[in-house]
């Protein structure tokens, strides 16, 4: 048992001198910085719609949306996914 212990403690003694020995080095005076340029993070768009709650057939409605984004918004594809075909 005494002896796991003292090779283990020579172990890491030398462990700790080969770490020592292999570090950063190099005394360089530019400055070389690198910086990480930030990620930017693109929040979902919040969309407001408006419409009538009930409609009566064979009659005309509009559909209007308001939608905001933490960036330029590109396009806005529509389309129907449910319910009864819209002529």
């Amino acid at each position: 048992m005494a002896s796991a212990l003292k090779q283990n403690c020579a172990l890491l003694t030398l462990s700790a001198l080969l770490l020592t020995g292999c570090g950063g080095g190099g005394n360089d005076s530019s400055n070389s910085a690198t910086q990480t340029p930030k990620k930017q993070i693109n929040s979902a768009p919040n969309i407001v719609f408006e419409s009538p709650s009930k409609v009566m057939g064979e009659q005309s409605v509009i559909i209007s949306a308001t939608i905001t984004d933490d960036q330029q918004i590109s396009s806005v594809d529509w389309k129907q996914v449910a319910g009864k075909e819209i002529k």
